[in-house]
């Protein structure tokens, strides 16, 4: 439907993330092939289509956490161009214990942090294996988005205060600070670029060097949704449970607290045991 291509090209959804654009098209073709099969020819009275709507889309075999974001961004849509409806699709509880059984695993714990800090990219040039190991420790140390490092500039990184500006970000520009291990790196790296020049790979290439690291290392196996993000999801955890604040973590991380607490809290064994201890007044921890 027009409607849909309509929105899709607007400027509110091309400022968007690219995955982001890209969920969007795959619910709306959904909901555009749903409307053909059904005859309508526009969106008028479509609250009453809903739940025909998410039997479709089981249909096409997609899980359940699938649909209820297709759902989402369907809702979305509707609202925007003024047939607002209201309608949740439930989670089978069988679903529910799968999904959080795979989230419990993919989460990264110190000893997998530890592992991917010592990884020194053996089989690169020596340029690329600093260049490398820079990112990895940005991503564990700043929460930064891969977008936001690929972006960075020479220029927004100030070695003196161990801080790296944000500029370019989804979400809000901030301050990021990183180690003083991670300083003396960058000063091997920094003194090669121009002020205006990008210091880092583009997007594409670190998520690769990521995913290849994450792999030799052991630590990813087929889609079990690790990447560099994964890194950002460690840093909120660790600063939080870290007793750092929440509205400081979600400020350096350009997020809101809500956010934070809703999507990046996955504490380790070890953290919840530090915890647990602490309580308890276990002097063994």
């Amino acid at each position: 439907m027009k409607q849909i291509d309509d929105y899709l090209a607007s400027p509110e959804v091309q400022a968007l993330a690219q995955a982001t654009q890209d969920s969007y098209g795959y619910a709306l073709a959904q909901l555009d092939a749903f409307c053909q099969r059904r005859g309508i020819q526009d969106f008028t009275g479509i609250q009453k289509y809903m739940p025909a709507m998410a039997n479709f889309l089981v249909s096409t075999k997609l899980s359940g956490k699938s649909i209820q974001q297709y759902l989402t961004a369907i809702k979305i849509f509707l609202k925007r161009i003024g047939h607002p409806v209201e309608y949740s699709y439930r989670i089978s509880n069988h679903e529910i214990k799968k999904n959080k059984l795979k989230h419990m695993q993919r989460w990264l714990n110190e000893n997998d942090i530890a592992k991917c800090l010592a990884y020194e990219f053996p089989n690169e040039t020596k340029k690329n294996r600093l260049t490398y190991r820079i990112i990895v420790r940005l991503l564990i140390e700043t929460g930064a988005r891969v977008r936001e490092l690929a972006n960075m500039k020479a220029e927004n990184i100030d070695l003196e205060d161990m801080v790296a500006w944000i500029h370019d970000s989804k979400t809000v520009p901030r301050p990021v600070f990183f180690s003083p291990t991670t300083k003396d790196m960058l000063e091997k790296m920094l003194d090669k670029y121009e002020p205006q020049e990008n210091v880092f790979p583009d997007v594409s290439k670190i998520k690769a060097v990521i995913t290849d690291m994450l792999k030799v290392l052991g630590l990813k196996n087929g889609k079990d949704g690790r990447g560099p993000h994964t890194f950002r999801h460690w840093f909120c955890t660790k600063l939080f449970y870290a007793g750092v604040r929440l509205e400081d973590i979600a400020t350096v991380a350009g997020d809101t607290p809500e956010t934070i607490t809703n999507c990046y809290l996955h504490p380790s064994a070890c953290m919840l045991r530090e915890r647990i201890s602490k309580g308890f007044g276990w002097k063994e921890f």
